[in-house]
């Protein structure tokens, strides 16, 4: 459901127009806070209050987003209407002034921090919203000081005043001479039959609720007590120590070091000033829905991690407290869990940005979060429990619906022979777990000497290791000191390695599902069996393995560098056995990663710019970690009648790269080119560090280690032609290891397209790959 105002743009041309201005930031902010605790699936999945200046209508637009069950969208209007009126009536308290206040100054004061760093496109866009509204155009030096200027004249009176002027078109919504919205708008399925009567009355039913003031939450400036924590450490007297398999002498050429708790946690840290006091860290635990066997029920892993994302009370605090104090702190986390690892992620500013002597720093605020998690003092909620299992029922509603999900879903329930734990999950499933199943197994994989905590931002390294000594250190060991030993010991041996299931042996590899849809149009797949990102088939076989007898591993890591780059730079005067590059571990995962780009520009010539049958054709791989083995797959979009003839143009590509048309020099340097760029440019993010950190120190990622970080360039161009050519035998490209789908919502037989007939020119990014990331991606 939509609902809109529209209002005259106010230009912005003196610090009384910007003071106008950020009373409105203010009360959104307040509003969408609040609005947040309803967005928990039902009746509600999704709700946003946006008040912007829009050049393209020419007028300031309110607007009011709302997702919500088909068959219960009426409570959900009567739900976002309770607020606004509340809004409307009340106003923000002293308190919520406080905190929204303190959010859009940090906010600021983050935005200026990197201001140089801004791209000439994002200036540019900002540039021109200013000149087409009438705005006085800022830099982000400029807006932080206006926005200090004007925040210590902000009273809280005129806000609330501002507050009732934005949502009165909602609050009075039927009485006489009050404003009305200038648009509602009602989008549902067919199934469901919405007269405008029927919205125009449950619109006036919500502004007539009788509503009261919201009580005042309060929220604590940090989540655990310094007193607390002295105890913690005086039971159990953690030590933060160095870890061989990531030296510190490789700091200067890694930037990464590498730290383990006493009680078997974990750390990787990297220090970048790229995103100026800002911090991204992620929790990894090998424990993803592969794991999901035996006692452990279809869907538990899954379903667990969503109801730790729908939950939040912990440490005796109720989940609103810890939201707000998160509010507060800025800190966004997310918990979930995909075929192979279980996770939690946090976004973060690296400083204060709440005044108050006891206020913690937003990264220790997050330190302070992860304690209670890995602590056991997350309280697990019944009702948080059931809007994870709303969510992933509607999930699996979606993919049913989806002709591009269901299509994916019918060809790799195939592959994998129906195996549940490569599919959404059922509702069948969903219907079986309890809470004490999915709390079982989450809890049963958060062991200390099973986590792994990796971080990336604008910090200062010894805080960084006094944080993880008092909250991570402190978190009581889940093991033994002998069983600790002994799992260091054991090392990577003491995992064993899933593997993706075994194929059935069918003699219709080709599949076809239609999907009632509003226009004719189709999508089609191509897969099959591959190995895993570092190269290892289902069978544990390896891909790329003939090194050579009587060759050995260089005893110095930074001496293969040292060679790499020497190879580089007289390549053209270099032997043969001067680089061996192909003892490096990462040999395979770069090959795969050059064939995939190869095989993506491959099919983009071939099969939209020569034979003309799409606008739209990829191939990627699935880049497992942990399991043995993988998919390709190569999607097409299409017109219904053009998509058989698509799918085989898909077919012979793949074939004849293997055939007569292999893969040449020309297509090597270029994905080399295209793989290196996108690598250095994503070096400039927090989030792409932490993805190269993530299972550096795992043992249940046996081969992946620094040479993923410190080797990537060099080996990316040290990478034959040949070697990218050996790589693609190692894919199920032949027409016997061939899978293929048709999605389609119409008849797929035609004859073509008719004379003359073109197809869409939108560029766009088609034809080219993006990095491997971690799980299943697009299938």
């Amino acid at each position: 459901v939509h609902f809109s105002a529209n209002f005259p743009v106010e230009p912005i041309r003196s610090l009384a127009d910007y003071r106008r201005a950020l009373i409105k930031r203010l009360v959104v902010v307040a509003m969408q806070v609040r609005l947040n605790v309803h967005a928990r699936g039902e009746p509600i999945s999704m709700v946003e209050f946006s008040h912007l200046d829009s050049p393209r209508e020419a007028c300031a637009v309110c607007a009011l987003d709302v997702m919500a069950n088909a068959d219960n969208w009426q409570e959900a209007v009567q739900v976002v209407a309770k607020e606004i009126k509340k809004m409307a009536l009340f106003g923000l308290s002293p308190s919520e002034l406080q905190r929204c206040t303190s959010a859009l100054l940090s906010d600021s004061e983050q935005l200026a921090s990197q201001g140089d760093r801004m791209s000439n496109q994002e200036q540019l866009q900002f540039l021109m919203e200013s000149v087409s509204c009438g705005h006085t155009f800022m830099d982000p030096f400029q807006l932080q000081l206006a926005t200090q200027l004007v925040a210590q004249t902000m009273t809280l009176e005129e806000v609330n005043e501002e507050a009732a002027t934005m949502c009165f078109h909602m609050a009075k919504f039927g009485e006489g001479g009050a404003p009305m919205p200038s648009s509602v708008v009602l989008c549902a399925p067919t199934s469901v039959t919405v007269k405008p009567e029927e919205i125009i009355d449950a619109m006036r039913k919500a502004a007539a609720q009788v509503v009261e003031a919201p009580p005042e939450v309060i929220v604590p400036d940090s989540l655990i007590s310094k007193e607390l924590i002295a105890q913690k450490m005086l039971e159990h007297q953690p030590v933060v120590m160095r870890t061989e398999r990531i030296d510190d002498e490789d700091y200067p050429v890694t930037g990464v070091c590498a730290r383990r708790m006493s009680n078997g946690i974990r750390l990787n840290y990297h220090y970048s000033d790229s995103e100026s006091q800002r911090g991204h860290l992620r929790v990894t635990v090998p424990a993803g829905r592969i794991a999901e066997t035996g006692k452990y029920k279809s869907g538990a892993l899954a379903v667990g991690a969503r109801t730790m994302q729908e939950g939040g009370a912990m440490l005796g605090l109720s989940r609103e407290q810890v939201e707000l104090f998160c509010v507060d702190h800025l800190i966004m986390a997310e918990f979930a869990c995909n075929e192979e690892l279980l996770y939690m992620e946090f976004v973060f500013p690296t400083s204060k940005v709440t005044p108050g002597e006891n206020v913690v720093t937003g990264f220790e605020g997050v330190m302070q979060v992860l304690h209670a998690v890995l602590s056991g003092d997350f309280l697990w909620e019944e009702d948080a429990f059931q809007r994870a299992k709303q969510a992933f029922v509607q999930t699996h509603q979606q993919v049913s619906k989806s002709m591009e999900a269901a299509a994916a879903e019918h060809l790799l329930g195939a592959m994998a022979d129906g195996d549940p734990r490569f599919l959404s999950v059922s509702p069948e499933a969903i219907e079986a777990l309890t809470l004490a199943d999915v709390k079982e197994a989450v809890r049963d994989h958060l062991k200390t000497s099973n986590i792994e905590v990796s971080v990336s931002g604008d910090f200062d390294r010894d805080e960084l290791e006094r944080l993880a000594l008092y909250y991570l250190g402190t978190v009581a060991p889940s093991d033994s000191d002998a069983e600790q030993l002994a799992v260091l010991e054991k090392g990577t041996a003491a995992f064993t390695a899933p593997s993706i299931p075994p194929m059935r042996m069918l003699s219709n590899k080709d599949l076809y599902i239609e999907i009632k849809d509003s226009d004719p149009r189709a999508v089609a797949y191509v897969a099959g069996r591959a190995p895993n990102r570092w190269g290892t088939m289902a069978d544990g076989t390896r891909a790329l393995a003939n090194r050579g007898e009587g060759d050995v591993a260089p005893t110095s890591k930074t001496g293969m560098v040292k060679n790499l780059l020497s190879g580089l730079i007289n390549k053209n005067a270099a032997s043969e056995g001067q680089v061996d590059y192909r003892q490096n571990a990462l040999y395979p995962c770069i090959s795969l990663m050059l064939l995939q780009e190869v095989l993506n520009r491959r099919l983009f010539s071939t099969v939209r710019e020569k034979k003309r049958l799409t606008y739209d054709a990829n191939f990627h791989l699935t880049g497992f970690e942990r399991i043995q083995g993988g998919w390709y797959l190569v999607t097409v979009t299409a017109k219904p009648e053009q998509a058989q003839k698509a799918l085989d143009a898909c077919k012979e590509t793949l074939q004849a790269a293997r055939t007569w048309d292999p893969i040449t020099r020309d297509n090597l340097q270029s994905a080399a080119y295209e793989l290196v760029s996108k690598h250095q440019g994503a070096l400039q993010t927090n989030r792409y560090w932490v993805d190269l950190m993530s299972g550096l120190q795992l043992d249940a990622i046996p081969d992946k280690n620094i040479d993923y970080i410190r080797d990537f360039v060099p080996l990316v161009k040290s990478i034959q032609v040949g070697d990218v050519q050996e790589m693609l035998e190692t894919l199920s490209i032949d027409q016997e290891g061939m899978w293929s789908c048709i999605g389609s919502s119409g008849h797929t037989s035609s004859d073509g397209p008719a004379p003359g007939e073109d197809v869409d020119e939108d560029e766009d990014l088609h034809g080219r790959s993006s990095q491997m990331a971690i799980g299943r991606r697009g299938m």
